[in-house]
């Protein structure tokens, strides 16, 4: 299968909080991965292909945004789901950046850093 990922993805485990646009009732999830298009999300909820939700992710200042569910796998009595941002505003997409770069350099080979 051909990988269409344009970002790379960082593994970060990090509490996240979601609601399906036009929803009242918020879930919780765990982010399992993150690159700048998107993340990878598991929780215990039911999502479907092509919803619509507003994300909240626990970092610190929180991120928040909106997303598109673009995949969901199940396995077991959890739910895997793949995000792609359709929204930041302005001093969200700041700190998403802040994390990704953070992320970057710590995943850069120790020859880079010489």
């Amino acid at each position: 299968m051909l990988d269409k990922r344009i970002f790379e993805r960082f593994t970060l485990k990090c509490p996240c909080h979601w609601v399906v646009e036009d929803g009242y009732q918020v879930f919780d999830a765990q982010i399992e991965d993150i690159s700048l298009g998107g993340f990878r999300i598991s929780t215990f909820t039911s999502l479907s292909p092509g919803q619509g939700i507003k994300f909240s992710l626990e970092t610190k200042p929180p991120v928040k945004g909106r997303a598109r569910v673009v995949w969901v796998r199940k396995d077991g009595e959890k739910y895997y789901a793949g995000l792609e941002i359709v929204e930041l505003q302005e001093k969200f997409r700041k700190r998403f950046q802040e994390i990704i770069e953070e992320l970057t350099l710590n995943n850069l080979p120790e020859s880079y850093l010489r």
